[in-house]
């Protein structure tokens, strides 16, 4: 924008403020008739330890210490490759944004599907009021989640020269299977 069109912008808005002073009005006063207040109960499970790749369930649960109002459970951070999704009072963006009764509490649900390489981080989540203007945040806590990645079920097998048995060569196999147990076994080569 250039000087001038802020300058004019800038004079408008204080002649508005201006106005609104001497009718004793103000932004403050109408935004705060209804301020919104409340708090993150809890984020269950927490830490989160899932499998890569396999979505799990978390669950948000918030309270409204205000009047009854639209509030958002949001998720501004998490882990490069994680998806994080709400199942509840979605909006057109695809946010938790529920309606909750005054001095009541709400659990949100989300799906959390970490990428197939696995990892670790952060889950950042925030409790907004739902404003005309602004999503004035309320609370925020973290969350630590972490995805391994299982131990592939496929066998393993190494072969060595057992030897000659009735004037045939034998393979021995060293197979691994995903307990970790070990067994051998002598083929016909």
């Amino acid at each position: 924008m250039r000087t001038r069109e802020f300058n004019f912008h800038l004079t408008s808005m204080l002649t508005l403020l201006s106005i609104m002073a001497a009718f004793g009005l103000s932004f403050i006063a109408c935004e705060g008739a209804h301020a919104a207040s409340g708090y993150i109960v809890s984020v269950v499970p927490s830490p989160f330890n899932g499998i890569a790749g396999q979505t799990g369930r978390v669950t948000v649960t918030v309270k409204n210490t205000s009047s009854t109002q639209d509030f958002l459970i949001l998720h501004p951070s998490s882990p490069s490759g994680w998806s994080v999704s709400a199942l509840d009072d979605r909006n057109i963006y695809g946010d938790c944004n529920p309606t909750i009764d005054a001095g009541a509490t709400y659990a949100g649900r989300f799906d959390i599907t970490p990428p197939a390489s696995g990892g670790s981080g952060t889950i950042l989540w925030t409790f907004n009021e739902d404003g005309l203007l602004s999503n004035l945040k309320l609370d925020r806590v973290s969350q630590s989640v972490s995805a391994t990645v299982p131990e592939s079920v496929s066998t393993q097998a190494h072969r060595l020269t057992f030897g000659w048995s009735n004037g045939q060569q034998h393979i021995l196999f060293n197979r691994r299977s995903y307990e970790q147990s070990w067994t051998w076994r002598a083929v016909p080569f």
